[in-house]
């Protein structure tokens, strides 16, 4: 991998009748999926909805209406397709019917303390389902507890593994920001279907859930002025309606209940409809990933909790305050609170897992809740709703939603409510398997490292005086690190003299032989007399150092060169100047992109037209391959190639040996980037493989792919053989922003980093970027969290398995902080 951060200072001192299979036990064979050791919590795996408890019947406990402020333990362990080992919690759909008289259910572990907290309210005669996860206790059971005599059914729908038999890739949770789906009453997604009707919904492909790899949603169904009593049940399409139930109502009810639901081979789900004419409406808040999901695709695992209020705004507290106006939004903030961690260790959250409840409220209306953004909370509010209330109602609804930076917001539509929220759960990042080595352990002021791409040898800029012997020049040299950490000082006269003057870039080849400096000593090589910041080669095994930078017959440059890189043999170096000395014919007065072979002494300029025509504009930023036949640069040029009208930088890629010119920052069908009249500038960081195929870049230019509409910085990759761009951060359909693109050498990775929440549901570190790693084919972006602050990084190795990052805060926990760089090995 060769890449290229732009404007960035890059100095880094260093439902059927079997279970339906989302996760794969710890055990599990060769591609079935392993476990993740260090998974927070657990996975999911839908099943096909069964019923564990009717108190009508006798099913699951004895027969017989429960009296007020009696409880009935549920056996569920072993039942209904739940393992009877390795489940930390389950999903419930709970049901009341026949209330004397108005109360409410609060479902908890046995054994357990019965928590201040309710999953469900009710009113005398009501039946009404609100969906539960709630851990397990003692036997594998749970206790359901009623404050008025009723009659209690739950089904039973999926559960999440122990966290040492949790999947490694499948059953994890992607929360979005809630999306419709459907709307009925205007025919969105389905037409409102009628009495014992079925109708089906395509999800995958649609609201940020991606089209592949996805077993299961987490929805809100919401019927809206049924024209009967009734109830809705949602289920796999292609697969037998179970004898359970979703959702139930009274004529003319507008109800929401909250399901997670395993999807069909086609991506859809099927919506039965019980009596009468239903309106329905369908808004997703996340997906799990399928069996199919690959290793290292990402996503959240379950953390179970006793319930615990948070929010109750009768009693003014906490960030809510007291109740909600009229189009009224209120940020809570969850993170740290309730037992949930604050993010800043090892374990991240990204959604929470609890009972939201309308009190009293004045008028008909709405609660959503929701990730806040930035600026104005209401600006932020989707359009989807959690639960629909009328004047003096009660109403509950589970809600599985994403956090941002640890906070949840909760917009009230119309009038004043009151709202409570009780936390049971939290989905949870966990921190990846890094490794991460320091290079240079003792030297503390490393000014600019680099590694090798197969991670052999490294190369640094350093002050450090106590890395070698006899170092006393007092300036910033050039350092090449083995492996087995011995340190060579390389930036050396042709006698072995201390450098006169200060070395700020150091490169080097994999098998650590040549070693590429920028450099402004006068003694490094004879007659060095102009004054300039020139580019050295030092070869470590005849312990030469040439100055590269010199024009025909050995003429010094008349201007400054810098920005060097190397191919992986380290033959092949290019650099930027601004000389005009280096080649005949430069009279453009502008800066260029030269390539140096090591082995001939020839020097050329890339940053030219295919017939070898000088750039009319600056030209920085060169990038040569690791096999040496290609160099990537930016240019302000215009007429490198033919319609180039657009008036902003652009990225090219020079072919060596074919000497063509081509402009890789454009469309599939190759239409040119449009410029950001407000920055100037198109391109923040490219990057290219060894073989010159792929560039990665990241651009503000929004028409580069359909449907770019978040006026941030993206990262794109440009396949120069079939000639299409696509974005990466806009992975599983969600758009986000990206910065300091880096590809590795065989393509398989990019690193980038981001600071918006999108890409994974948490929120950038304190300084603002969270560190991605991108697969190509996965369509997915894994974090780099568990750590303080992780920088751009400024390479990736060949195979994609490590990466050189630089850290501005106390990675390695010993009390100081300092800007080091460090080697990752990627998850």
């Amino acid at each position: 991998m060769r890449s290229r951060i732009l404007l960035v200072v890059l100095i880094a001192t260093v439902t059927a009748a079997t279970a339906v299979a989302l996760s794969a036990p710890a055990n599990a064979r060769a591609g079935e999926g392993t476990a993740l050791a260090a998974a927070p919590g657990g996975s999911f795996t839908g099943v096909s909805p069964a019923r564990l408890l009717d108190t009508r019947s006798g099913l699951g406990a004895p027969k017989g209406i429960v009296v007020a402020n009696g409880q009935v333990t549920l056996g569920v362990a072993g039942r209904g397709g739940i393992p009877a080992s390795g489940v930390s919690s389950v999903v419930l759909n709970v049901t009341v019917t026949g209330p004397a008289s108005a109360g409410y259910v609060t479902v908890y572990p046995t054994g357990a303390a019965r928590p201040t907290a309710s999953n469900l309210n009710y009113r005398a005669g009501q039946t009404v389902a609100n969906q539960v996860v709630v851990g397990l206790g003692t036997g594998g059971s749970v206790r359901l507890f009623t404050s008025a005599r009723t009659h209690l059914l739950a089904d039973v729908t999926g559960y999440f593994s122990t966290p040492d038999t949790a999947s490694g890739h499948a059953g994890l949770f992607h929360p979005l920001t809630p999306a419709r789906l459907a709307d009925s009453r205007t025919g969105q997604g389905f037409t409102t279907p009628g009495s014992n009707t079925t109708r089906t919904l395509q999800v995958t492909g649609r609201g940020g859930v991606p089209p592949t790899n996805v077993g299961a949603v987490a929805l809100n169904i919401t019927v809206a002025a049924p024209t009967t009593a009734g109830f809705v049940t949602v289920y796999p399409s292609g697969q037998s309606r179970p004898g359970t139930s979703t959702i139930n109502f009274t004529q003319r009810d507008v109800r929401a209940n909250r399901t997670i639901v395993a999807l069909g081979t086609d991506g859809r789900i099927a919506l039965y409809n019980a009596t009468g004419t239903t309106p329905i409406i369908v808004d997703v808040v996340g997906w799990f990933s399928g069996a199919s999901a690959p290793p290292g695709a990402g996503g959240a695992y379950y953390v179970s909790m006793n319930p615990v209020r948070v929010v109750d705004t009768r009693i003014p507290s906490g960030d809510l305050g007291g109740a909600l106006g009229p189009r009224d939004a209120g940020v809570q903030t969850i993170a740290a609170r309730a037992g949930v961690p604050t993010g800043a260790g090892d374990t991240v959250p990204v959604a929470v897992v609890g009972n939201l409840t309308a009190v009293s409220p004045t008028t008909s209306g709405y609660l959503t809740a929701f990730p806040p953004g930035f600026g104005k909370v209401v600006d932020s509010v989707p359009l989807a709703s959690d639960l629909n209330f009328v004047k003096g109602d009660i109403v509950p609804n589970m809600v599985m939603t994403q956090l941002h930076a640890g906070l949840l917001g909760v917009y009230n539509s119309s009038g004043t409510t009151h709202t409570l929220l009780d936390v049971s759960g939290y989905f949870a990042l966990p921190a990846p398997p890094l490794t991460l080595t320091r290079p240079i352990p003792d030297a503390n002021d490393q000014v600019l490292l680099t590694m090798s791409s197969n991670g052999a040898y490294f190369a640094t800029s350093s002050w450090a005086s106590n890395l070698v012997a006899g170092d006393t020049n007092d300036q910033p040299d050039a350092f090449r690190v083995a492996s087995n950490g011995v340190v060579t000082r390389v930036s050396v006269g042709v006698g072995g003299e201390q450098a006169d003057g200060p070395t700020w870039e150091a490169e080097v080849s994999n098998d650590g032989r040549y070693v590429a400096f920028v450099s402004s000593a006068t003694n490094l090589v004879p007659d060095d007399t102009n004054e300039m910041t020139d580019v050295f080669v030092r070869d470590t095994v005849a312990n030469t150092t040439t100055r590269l930078s010199v024009g025909p017959g050995g003429v010094q440059s008349d201007g400054d060169s810098y920005g060097v890189t190397m191919s992986n043999s380290g033959t092949r170096i290019a650099f930027t100047s601004s000389a005009s000395t280096l080649v005949e014919d430069d009279t453009n007065g502008e800066a260029d992109v030269f390539v140096a072979d090591v082995t001939t002494g020839q020097l050329t300029r890339a940053s030219v037209t295919t017939a070898g025509a000088e750039g009319d504009g600056r030209s920085t930023y060169g990038i040569i391959s690791g096999g040496g036949d290609h160099v990537a640069f930016t240019s302000f040029a215009a007429n490198l190639v033919p319609m180039d009208t657009n008036g902003v930088d652009d990225l090219f890629v020079r072919d060596l040996a074919t000497n063509t010119t081509t402009r890789e920052n454009v469309t599939s069908s190759g239409g040119q980037a449009n410029p950001d009249p407000d920055l100037g500038f198109s391109i923040s960081s490219l990057s290219i493989t060894d073989d010159g195929r792929t560039v990665a870049f990241s651009s503000w230019a929004d028409n580069l792919v359909p449907a770019d509409t978040n006026g941030a910085s993206d990262v794109f990759i440009r396949d120069r053989t079939t000639g299409t761009t696509s974005r990466i951060t806009a992975a599983g359909g969600v758009q986000a922003d990206g910065d300091n693109a880096t590809i590795s050498g065989d393509g398989s990775t990019i690193l980038f980093t981001s600071t918006s929440d999108a890409l994974s549901g948490l929120w950038s570190d304190s300084y603002g970027e969270t560190m991605y790693v991108y697969r190509t084919g996965t369509d997915t972006s894994t974090p780099i969290r568990g750590y303080d602050y992780l920088s751009g990084p400024a390479k990736v190795s060949t195979d994609g398995s490590r990466a050189l990052v630089g850290t501005g805060i106390d990675v390695d926990r010993t009390g100081r902080s300092d800007i080091r760089t460090y080697v990752l090995t990627l998850p």
